[in-house]
């Protein structure tokens, strides 16, 4: 080993300019007044290759909907020896001005076309987001790429808090909250009986139950869009028979104890 001198005692400095790239150990060696010596090393790859950095999942322009957890798909690499680290990151626009972390850097081992991480969208402000994704070597090599999304709000049925419920009158109409960027509410795929004006946040469907269960799935579309978000579902049954009496039995001589199929 070739050591350069160099001066100092609490801290010191050395300026040294690589042959080219390759992976490389530095060693410090330092001696004392009495001639002991002791030797530090580092190990130091120089590189110009940058990481490769892509999103797969998802794609541009996906609709993502503000429900919870979705997983982000794509690669995060270099070379075994020269990867450092990776994270996720999510801003409003197309153009963020800001950004917040999905992950924090998660270094360890590359990522080839698997999960790069989960992101929470819940209670995402509606509308176009972009994610980005940051990737560093151990040369302090950056690459970063970029994805836009368009983050939905579902549609919501308030009518009896949007549980279901049976009822005796065939006559309907649900109500529900929705995103001022709706376009249309869909009830069971169609807009008949539905009331609706793009801009505004509430919903109306009038309609008619059958008797027994009937299920409705609540979907909007976006402007600009002809994707559906996933629906908000509610069944109500139309009860319209009496209930019968399935036992009487007589107590004590002067009350009679009457047993009905349903709850009453």
């Amino acid at each position: 080993v070739d050591y350069t001198e160099t001066s100092g005692t609490d801290a010191w400095s050395y300026s040294w300019t690589p042959p080219g790239e390759a992976a490389y150990t530095i060693y410090a060696r330092g001696t004392d007044n009495l001639g002991n010596t002791s030797v530090a090393t580092a190990n130091i790859t120089v590189s110009t290759e940058l990481p490769s950095a892509y999103i797969t999942t998802p794609a541009r322009g996906d609709v993502i909907h503000d429900s919870g957890p979705f997983d982000i798909f794509g690669t995060a690499s270099d070379t075994p020896e020269d990867f450092w680290g990776y994270k996720l990151q999510y801003g409003y626009g197309m153009s963020p001005t800001s950004w917040t972390n999905i992950t924090d850097f998660l270094t360890g081992a590359p990522v080839n076309d698997g999960l790069l991480g989960t992101w929470d969208t819940t209670g995402l402000e509606e509308g176009p987001h972009t994610i980005r994704l940051i990737v560093l070597d151990n040369s302090s090599n950056i690459s970063t790429f970029e994805v836009w999304v368009d983050v939905v709000t579902y549609p919501v049925i308030t009518t009896n808090d949007g549980m279901d419920y049976a009822t005796n009158q065939s006559e309907l109409i649900l109500e529900g909250l929705c995103a001022d960027t709706t376009a249309e509410i869909r009830v069971n795929g169609s807009t008949n009986g539905i009331t609706y004006w793009p801009g505004e946040t509430t919903w109306r469907y009038d309609g008619a139950l059958a008797a027994g269960a009937n299920t409705f799935s609540v979907t909007a579309v976006l402007e600009g869009s002809s994707v559906e978000s996933d629906p908000d579902t509610i069944t109500i049954t139309l009860d319209l028979e009496p209930p019968q009496v399935s036992r009487a039995v007589a107590w004590n001589n002067t009350t009679v104890r009457v047993t009905f199929d349903e709850p009453m």
